[in-house]
């Protein structure tokens, strides 16, 4: 199988006996937990049910295909904060190069799902890919400026070419040394546009920095 899922009754009961020993903040790393959808929603249901009054947090993507009006709602009921959702990219061509995981419109819509759900402005947020050879940083500020204009933070996550793959194989030349596997180096982008990227990287934390200032709003 392509992944492992637990039993609904083993995470109940794994929530509750936390819970119950004071822990009220649980971290989830699984980016597929709304799918299959259906079972999402029958997981969270379990879940407000126990009325256990603690949080989730999401450092890794979920998936923002499988959003819908139901699901965002029962991510707030039960205690989802500052929920992160993957979309990398807003270029329809990179979205189908990257395969096709998330669209701008599953953007638009999962915005107002969550919004109707009652998060407010800057209180989800979503990730960009930075760094890819196929990525215009031009470009990617634009997507940043469209997403924080839609109440979202944006959170950068910087590309690392996967040994085996074939974008790894065809820089298999350059990435020699394994310490140029690491996504802080930006093997691709060369020394010449290093000043561009943190410059990047600050303008995004600056604007989402605004919703920590603004009271956030519908």
């Amino acid at each position: 199988p392509g992944f492992l899922r637990i039993p609904s009754l083993q995470i109940l009961d794994f929530l509750s006996r936390y819970a119950a020993k004071g822990i009220k903040n649980f971290v989830l790393y699984d980016d597929a937990l709304l799918y299959p959808p259906q079972q999402a929603k029958e997981l969270f249901k379990k879940i407000a049910a126990l009325d256990l009054h603690i949080s989730f947090h999401t450092p890794n993507a979920i998936h923002l295909k499988f959003l819908d009006q139901e699901i965002a709602s029962l991510l707030k009921k039960i205690g989802f904060v500052n929920p992160h959702f993957g979309l990398e990219t807003l270029n329809p061509r990179l979205q189908k190069f990257w395969g096709d995981k998330a669209h701008t419109q599953d953007f638009l819509e999962g915005t107002k799902y969550l919004k109707r759900a009652g998060f407010k402005n800057g209180e989800f947020s979503i990730y960009l890919l930075l760094g890819h050879p196929n990525q215009k940083l031009a470009e990617l500020k634009k997507d940043i400026e469209f997403l924080h204009s839609h109440g979202a933070r944006v959170s950068l996550a910087e590309f690392s070419p996967v040994p085996g793959t074939k974008i790894f194989n065809k820089y298999a030349g350059a990435l020699k040394d394994p310490l140029l596997h690491n996504n802080s180096i930006f093997p691709f982008l060369g020394v010449e546009t290093l000043e561009e990227i943190y410059t990047l990287k600050n303008f995004a934390r600056t604007l989402n920095k605004t919703w920590e200032t603004i009271p956030s709003q519908l």
